[in-house]
């Protein structure tokens, strides 16, 4: 399942499908909170973070975009060649890659990986996660994601579902 998640992340951001990537993000922020899997959470949150990239034009006619392009594209592949590979390849050099191109050319304080995992704990949060099992799964922190819940109504966004509804999804998800 992380292998089609990943090949889908690729397959979005070279064709500059920014809604594709924050769909993928939804679907593996999902995922992640039904399995509580720490890996899913790396994909959701890459994928998030290059939705955020694709949809500012200003990272695109930055220095070194080209070659970013190129970083990301070679580690979703390796990825897809070897999905052991996702704790390494996404959860440190991706993000790494991510953070940096950020810093050098973000127009807001504050990294974008760190926003992502805030916004990503913030939707398991609206899934059923408490606050600390959302922050803990994906990295986010806590005081941070205290202060954007306090902010935000996406607890509302998402429909709440019964009992049954997530006892099938998760069988569902898990098999």
């Amino acid at each position: 399942m992380k292998k089609e998640f990943v090949e889908k992340l690729k397959k979005a951001f070279l064709h500059g499908d920014a809604r594709g990537l924050k769909e993928i993000s939804n679907e593996s922020a999902e995922q992640a909170v039904l399995s509580r899997d720490k890996e899913m959470v790396l994909i959701s949150l890459v994928s998030y973070a290059l939705y955020k990239m694709l949809t500012k034009p200003h990272y695109h006619y930055a220095p070194g975009w080209s070659d970013f392009v190129k970083e990301v594209v070679s580690h979703l592949e390796l990825c897809i060649k070897d999905p052991r590979a996702i704790q390494e390849a996404l959860g440190k050099r991706l993000i790494e890659d991510i953070a940096k191109m950020d810093k050098l050319h973000g127009r807001f304080m504050g990294d974008l990986i760190e926003r992502a995992r805030v916004k990503q704990a913030s939707r398991a949060y609206a899934m059923g996660l408490s606050l600390d099992s959302a922050a803990e799964l994906t990295g986010a922190d806590r005081f941070r994601l205290y202060a954007y819940i306090g902010r935000t109504r996406i607890h509302e966004e998402i429909p709440a579902r019964s009992v049954r509804d997530r006892y099938e999804r998760a069988k569902e998800v898990l098999g």
